[in-house]
Parts: C-alpha cells; structure tokens; sequence
C-alpha cells in the first residue's frame, strides 16, 4: 500500500451555461478536497508502511527467500519513497490537474509491490501463510478507507492486491488455501461496495460544505453591501445638514415676521398655527439629522 494505512458540449442558453459552469467548479473543488484528504495522511502512512514491511521480514525470515524478502523490501520503499516525494511536492505546490492521475498510479504500484509478497514469498508453513494473509487483509482493509477518497485509485489499489493474493493462495493447491483464495474474492466484493458508499458519503458531505461555504460568502457580500450603503446614505444626510435645514431656517423667520406685523385674530391664529407646525417640524428635522451623523460616525 502506498505510504497509506493510515485512517482517508452543446450550446445553451446564458443561464444554463452559468449553471453548468457553477456546477464544474463545485465539481473541481470537491475533487481538489478529495486529493488534500488523501495527502493530508501520506505522512502517517509512510511510518506504517515501514512498520508493515519490518513485521512481514521479521516473522517470514527464517520460512521465505532471505533474497526475495529483500528485493520485496526495497521494492516497497521505492514506493513508499516515491509517494512522499509526491507528497513533498502537492505541499510545496499545491493541486495540479494531473494529481489524481499521480495517485492512482502509485496506488497501482503499491498494489502490486504488496501483492507479490503472498505471490512470490509464500512461506510453505500455513500458520505463517495466516500471518503473511492477515498482514495483506490489514494492507487491503486500510487501504480501502484511504483510497476510497479518489474511486479511480481506489480501484487500482484493491484489484491487484487482493486478485494477486487469491491467486497466490489458489497455486497453492491445497483445501484451506482454495477457501482462503475464495475469501479474498469475497473480501474484495465486501471492499468494493464499502469503497462505493464511502465515497458516495464524503461526495455529498463535501458537496453540503462547499454549499455552505459559497452561502456564507454570499450573505457576507451582501451585508457588507448593506451596511456600505447605509454608512452611504448616512454620510450623505449629514453632510447635507446645512443645505437642508437652511430652506426651514427661511421659512422660521417668514413666519417670525408675520408675527411681528400684527394683524387680524383670524390672520394672527393661522400664523400662530403656521409657527407651530414649523417648530415641530424643525425640530423632527434636526433630530434626523443628528441621528444620521451618530450613525454616520460624525458625532461621538
């Protein structure tokens, strides 16, 4: 397993056009999601892979090809090394359009490096072709969490390894190998729907937080747009004061000076009427106005 063991055109109307387009670049996001799931783990699975490795030469030893053990050994750190070099370089560059293809290749490659363990160094005790089969299960059960994230490497992975090990057992010719072979056949219709519904599962949980995400950028847009033109409306209210309260500060000494002169009752209430109402409305006015230079920031 590679460095991974570790837990993950017709043309169309305007709008249409829009819409389809909208829809790639969600498609593209959740892809590029998908691919910094899988290297976020590279690290952790390449001390595993070490591990998985020293275990199978430590207990197959003295029961397998000392020769074969090492070449396999190399063989495995070639990819291993490989994986993290890719790793090294999506951290230092990011995502390109050719990362998931990189993936399932050396997703194909550690399939294969694992897969010729039980096929070229099958021990001949059973007990330790148990061991060497539980070390390929564990191989391809892991395996199956972290590369079902991209269904193309997944299935690059998950056939090689587990057809390779039922074969291995299969030459072996013998009853319980036969039924340990037709376990792996099995075991690799069990892993291809758990990978089907896992990667069905983080498509739409990837999709709803994309979805999210672009909705809260969007009210976010919406409501520093509000509060600008507010803060707008605002200032320009304030700054206008003078200009505005000069016209009812015309029409205060109007009235000021038909009071002055005097006249008839009648003549004299309408006018007392007529200075009321522009006292109030003065005085609605400049209160506004204060309200919009607080609001405005101009007064504290």
């Amino acid at each position: 397993m590679e460095c991974a063991m570790s837990q993950t055109k017709p043309i169309m109307p305007a709008a249409e056009s829009s819409v389809q387009t909208s829809r790639l670049g969600d498609a593209d996001s959740a892809l590029q999601e998908k691919i910094t799931l899988l290297y976020r783990n590279t690290p952790t699975g390449c001390i595993s892979v070490v591990f998985a490795v020293g275990m199978v030469m430590t207990f197959l030893w003295s029961h397998s090809s000392r020769a074969g053990l090492i070449a396999w050994a190399i063989a495995e750190g070639l990819v291993a090394a490989v994986a993290y070099l890719d790793y090294r370089r999506f951290v230092r560059i990011g995502f390109t359009a050719d990362a998931p293809k990189r993936k399932t290749v050396l997703a194909f490659a550690s399939a294969v490096a694992w897969g010729s363990a039980p096929l070229f160094l099958m021990p001949a005790a059973l007990e330790f072709q148990v061991l060497l089969l539980l070390v390929v299960c564990s191989i391809a059960l892991s395996g199956t969490v972290y590369f079902s994230y991209l269904t193309p490497a997944f299935y690059a992975f998950v056939f090689p390894l587990l057809l390779m090990t039922a074969l291995a057992f299969l030459l072996q010719g013998g009853e319980i190998q036969i039924i340990l072979s037709v376990s792996m056949i099995v075991l690799l219709l069990a892993v291809l729907r758990f990978g089907k519904n896992f990667n069905d599962a983080l498509t739409r949980a990837i999709d709803v937080g994309l979805e999210n995400k672009a909705l809260v950028t969007e009210l976010t847009e919406q409501k520093e747009t509000a509060i600008k033109a507010n803060f707008a409306k605002t200032r320009f209210l304030a700054s206008a004061s003078h200009d505005l309260r000069q016209p009812m500060h015309t029409i205060g000494l109007l009235v000021a000076l038909l009071r002055n002169r005097g006249g008839p009752p009648e003549q004299n209430n309408i006018i007392e009427k007529i200075h009321s109402a522009t006292q109030a409305m003065e005085n609605l006015f400049t209160g506004l106005l204060d309200i919009s230079k607080l609001d405005a920031g101009m007064v504290k």
